[in-house]
C-alpha cells in the first residue's frame, strides 16, 4: 500500500505534489489521528523514522510498539492529554529499530473538535532529532567531566561579562569577598586581573595575565 501525504491531509490537487517535496527535502515526516474511528495512519518518512514497512498496516499498537520501553508510558499518556484537553501535541521520544538501533524523533500535532468540543482528530509532523540530541548529550557529558575535575582539583573558573561588568564563577575558589561584597574592578584585583576592557586603546592592551597574590605582594615591597 503506498501511503501518501494527500490521504493524510486531504490536500486538493497538486498541492500532494508540493507538499511531498516539501517534506522530502525537510527530513518531515507526517501522520494523522482519526479520534472516531480510532485510526491512525503514517506516510512514508514516518514509517522509516520509527523503522516500519511502508506497505505495513498501521495501527496505535504500531507506534506503542515502536516506542523505546522506557518513553511508552509517558509520550501515551502526554499524547492522551493533549487530545482531550485541547493542547497542541508536542514531544522527544525514542524509537527502537528493527535492527535495535534507537533514533530520537520530535513529535508535534494539532487537534481538531466537534461544536461541542470532543476531539475528531489530530494531524501532526515527526521530525528525526537523534544528530541533535547526541550533540547533547556529548556536550552533558564534557561538562560534568570538567565539573567533576575542577571539584577534585579544587579549581574555580569564572567569567567576566563586559557589558554589564558582571564577574561570575564557581564556589571552589570565589571567595564571598570577592564574589559578592566589592565593586567589580576590585573582584578583578583580587585574582590578579588588573585589565580586561573592550577596547584596546581605553587600556594599551585588552588582558594583563593574571598575577599570583604572592609575587604582587614582593613586587610591591
Amino acid at each position: 500500500m503506498k501511503r501518501q501525504l494527500s490521504k493524510i491531509v486531504d490536500l486538493p490537487g497538486n498541492s500532494e505534489d508540493l507538499l511531498q517535496l516539501a517534506a522530502q527535502g525537510a527530513e518531515i515526516g507526517a501522520w494523522y489521528w482519526d479520534e472516531v474511528r480510532q485510526k491512525l495512519d503514517w506516510d512514508l518518512k514516518t514509517c522509516e523514522m520509527f523503522g516500519v514497512p511502508p506497505d505495513g498496516k498501521i495501527t496505535l499498537q504500531t507506534f506503542i510498539d515502536a516506542l523505546h520501553p522506557d518513553d511508552r508510558d509517558g509520550v501515551m499518556r502526554h499524547w492522551r492529554h493533549c487530545v482531550e484537553n485541547r493542547v497542541p501535541f508536542s514531544s522527544d521520544m525514542r524509537t527502537v529499530r528493527p535492527d535495535n538501533s534507537v533514533r530520537w524523533i520530535h513529535g508535534r500535532g494539532k487537534g481538531y473538535y466537534d461544536k461541542s468540543g470532543e476531539p475528531i482528530s489530530m494531524v501532526g509532523l515527526a521530525f528525526d532529532i537523534t544528530e541533535r540530541k547526541q550533540i547533547e548529550q556529548q556536550l552533558a557529558r564534557v561538562n560534568e567531566q570538567l565539573r567533576l575535575a575542577l571539584e577534585a582539583g579544587a579549581v574555580g573558573g569564572w567569567d567576566w561579562t563586559l557589558k554589564v561588568e558582571k564577574l561570575t564563577g564557581s564556589a571552589t575558589r570565589m571567595p564571598n569577598s570577592a564574589c559578592h561584597r566589592t565593586r567589580p574592578q576590585a573582584r578583578l584585583r583580587n585574582f590578579g586581573i588588573t585589565c580586561i576592557k573592550p577596547n584596546a586603546k581605553s587600556c594599551g592592551r585588552p588582558w594583563q595575565r593574571p598575577v599570583p597574590s604572592e609575587s604582587r605582594d614582593n613586587r610591591e615591597q
